[in-house]
């Protein structure tokens, strides 16, 4: 997305002005949505490697002495 200056918007009409705020607005919302999507993933991909080491046997609580 394109930053403008004030004077830019300033400049533009009503409706077009309106239009470069939702698309901002839809910009920043679809960025949210891919870095939750992102953090998801990666969760699962943890949870899945740890799932595995568990099942296995290799990732066993040890005594505290």
């Amino acid at each position: 997305m394109r930053d403008f200056s004030y004077e830019e918007i300033n400049n533009m009409s009503e409706e077009t002005a309106k239009q470069v705020l939702r698309d901002e607005m839809l910009d920043r919302a679809n960025k949210r949505a891919e870095e939750e999507r992102r953090k998801e993933e990666a969760k699962d991909s943890l949870d899945q490697f740890f799932g595995q080491k568990r099942k296995s046997g290799l990732l066993t609580p040890t005594k505290t002495l």
